[in-house]
């Protein structure tokens, strides 16, 4: 073992490092503890400091109160002799390599100590000084570099157990060599038996479309393939396993579970059938307004709602809503709020009234903290009139001569105060020509790729610059318009916009 290392370090295959390196030396005769000692202050390459202990006792004592980075150990000791001294340093000091040394050459202690944890083994009477400076030097170095591998180890299996996903390797006759993954995973797919091939790591009725990803794979194509394992679903990726040279020795699988996603996407469409199903299909007659209104969702399952629905008086209401956030909570929420206002409308005729209690009962019903932004009008035909309860919603009305104004909110969003009274405007009459624009905040917030927003003054001229067309027409180009104005971005937000254009 010393002549093969003396032949590396020969070879320059280990350079010395600039730095001080602290030695524990463990040896009971004193002329050979000040041989080494003067040795090590003598070498010219590297700084040792040497703290001589003739004692198992004393050496361990040392141990536990100072940090060394090498120990040199005699196993013939006063107090202990052979491999027991060995493991008793070795117990004391986990982390710190030992140099064995020792007067007489018994090959078979050397192995058992090596065997045992030593980073090497020294015949004191055999070995040069150049010899055992380089083999500690080596010891020293050897141990921080197994030390960060083994770091880099448990970095990497750390990583994987916590990955929801599994890992594994095959040989190209897809023989598989390793499985890395969460226990629970592995456990779960393989029980108590190793798998041997990919086919053992899945409960699947048809194993051929799994055998054949992975021959392909071998061949050097990558696949992706989803498979039902258990109640489990499963997506499978795999690829080639090439050496640095580029040569496939074999394939790398990566199965992800997709269980929850795939039950989410389930009821996300279930979701959205539904609140699809709750949008207008048309709008109402309402004698002297024409109506119309779109809605697009960001999400599967949007906050945004409007609606068109007959008031007790005769009237007819008309609502723009924007739930705060996206998804089933605020679905849920829209839908909540929608049945509750139809349903006060048989009995109501007040829109700050039906507001109010839409408001008290958002508040006590339900635990969603979330905002909820509504505009609700009342058109009255007999009176060609608008009248309106705002609560926190953005709306404009236009003149038809290229004059707006902001129609103001006449309270805070629902859901915020349980007691918040919502009023009502004075009636608006809307003379022939003149619009009413009720829109969500996706419409005027709708982002360019460069960032800027599509904004309330394009949305109004382009309104003005197509009034005499049905209102229909009107909501369909601006839906248009603002698709084309992100055509390069992401829709972040639902888009809602109703136009009540006075006939």
């Amino acid at each position: 073992m010393i002549q093969d290392q003396t032949l590396l370090y020969r070879a320059g295959a280990l350079s010395w490092m600039a730095e001080n390196y602290r030695v524990l030396l463990v040896e009971d005769e004193l002329h050979d503890a000040n041989l080494i000692q003067r040795m090590f202050g003598e070498w010219p390459q590297a700084q040792f400091q040497v703290e001589h202990c003739g004692r198992l006792a004393q050496a361990i004592q040392r141990l536990t109160v100072t940090t060394f980075d090498v120990v040199l150990l005699d196993l013939s000791l006063p107090d202990s002799r052979g491999l027991e001294t060995f493991e008793a340093v070795q117990h004391h000091a986990p982390g710190v390599p030992i140099v064995i040394l020792s007067g007489f050459d018994d090959e078979s202690l050397a192995l058992a100590a090596v065997k045992k944890g030593a980073q090497d083994y020294l015949v004191k009477l055999l070995d040069s000084d150049h010899t055992m400076i380089r083999a500690v030097h080596y010891a020293i170095e050897r141990h921080r570099a197994g030390q960060v591998l083994r770091e880099r180890e448990e970095h990497l299996r750390l990583l994987s157990e916590q990955l929801p996903c599994m890992f594994w390797t095959t040989d190209t006759h897809l023989h598989v060599t390793s499985v890395y993954g969460t226990a629970a995973e592995v456990e779960r797919e393989m029980g108590s038996h190793p798998a041997t091939s990919p086919t053992d790591l899945f409960d699947v009725e048809e194993p051929s479309a799994l055998l054949d990803a992975h021959e392909e794979a071998v061949a050097g194509v990558s696949r992706v393939l989803e498979i039902h394992s258990h109640d489990r679903i499963y997506q499978v990726v795999l690829q080639p396993f090439r050496q640095r040279d580029g040569q496939v020795t074999g394939s790398i699988g990566m199965a992800l579970d997709i269980t929850t996603q795939r039950h989410l996407d389930i009821e996300l469409r279930v979701t959205r059938k539904v609140h699809d199903g709750l949008r207008p299909q048309s709008a109402p007659h309402a004698r002297h307004f024409d109506l119309a209104g779109h809605s697009v969702s960001a999400s599967a399952a949007g906050g945004d709602y409007f609606d068109y629905f007959p008031i007790r008086d005769g009237t007819t209401g008309v609502v723009v809503c924007d739930v705060g956030g996206h998804g089933l909570g605020p679905a849920m929420m829209m839908c909540q709020t929608r049945g509750f206002l139809r349903a006060l409308a048989i009995a109501h005729d007040d829109p700050g009234e039906m507001l109010s209690r839409t408001n008290a009962f958002l508040s006590t019903a339900t635990n969603e903290q979330r905002l909820v932004a509504l505009f609700f009008a009342k058109l009255n035909s007999e009176e060609r009139s608008l009248t309106y309860a705002n609560a926190g919603q953005r709306a404009y009305l236009l003149d038809g001569q290229g004059e707006s104004r902001l129609l103001e909110p006449t309270s805070i969003p629902l859901n915020v105060r349980e007691d918040e009274a919502v009023p009502t405007s004075e009636p608006i009459v809307m003379v022939p020509g003149e619009m009413a624009i009720l829109y969500t905040d996706g419409i005027t917030e709708a982002a360019s790729r460069s960032g800027e927003q599509f904004g309330v003054d394009r949305m109004l001229a382009l309104i003005n610059e197509y009034q005499t067309r049905p209102a229909k027409d009107i909501i369909d180009l601006l839906f248009a318009n603002v698709r084309d104005f992100s055509l390069s971005g992401r829709q972040e937000d639902d888009m809602t916009a109703v136009l009540i254009k006075s006939t």
